[in-house]
């Protein structure tokens, strides 16, 4: 149960109906509950929202390490995120503040001499 046994949860039947029914409790409650007696009807279900299970230096270590080797923010923020546990959202925070702490770009860098002047114009070819 990648989402923890010990999350709480409502499952919610039949809603706005004579017949409604909530049950509240823990994941793993709810798996035995439903095991024994599986719901029947229109059924809503509600998790309680997840904590960060990790340890917060790792995840900032892992960050600036990955940014220091010059990898992408995108892809940095979903290794970050995958090795951690940590949201992806938390994970691409990460990974700016160590950009911003490291001064690391962001993408492949285009040599200044590629660069061209807009006050030039277009190409023609």
């Amino acid at each position: 149960a990648r989402a923890g046994s010990v999350r709480r949860l409502a499952v919610c039947r039949e809603l706005t109906k004579v017949h409604e029914e909530v049950f509240r409790g823990t994941l793993a409650q709810a798996a035995r509950r439903f095991q024994e007696t599986p719901a029947r009807g229109e059924v809503t279900v509600v998790v309680e929202g997840g904590v960060e299970s990790t340890d917060p230096a790792r995840a900032r270590s892992l960050a600036r390490n990955l940014v220091e080797q010059g990898l992408g923010s995108p892809a940095a923020a979903r290794a970050v995120a995958e090795g951690t546990g940590v949201s992806r959202s938390r994970a691409y925070q990460l990974v700016q503040d160590a950009k911003e702490r490291g001064g690391a770009p962001d993408g492949p860098q285009v040599a200044a001499d590629n660069r061209r002047d807009p006050s030039q114009g277009e190409r023609r070819r």
